[in-house]
């Protein structure tokens, strides 16, 4: 069972309702977006990683 997620594009309309329910159901979170999200900021398995989803190293990094 999963229990890590990358979501992109997290602080939209759907992204940041997914990411609502996914910490509702005890995941860890990585939202990868350009802009800030200050809603979930304070929340101890969620991250905000500000970046383009094009950039290769960033993804790389992320993911190991």
């Amino acid at each position: 069972m999963l229990k890590n997620f990358l979501i992109t594009g997290g602080s939209g309309f759907i992204g940041s309702h997914f990411i609502d329910l996914l910490l509702s159901k005890n995941k860890k979170v990585i939202n990868l977006d350009l802009k800030k999200d200050k809603k979930r900021k304070k929340h101890k398995k969620y991250k905000l990683k500000i970046g383009n989803i094009c950039n290769y190293n960033l993804l790389n990094n992320i993911i190991h």
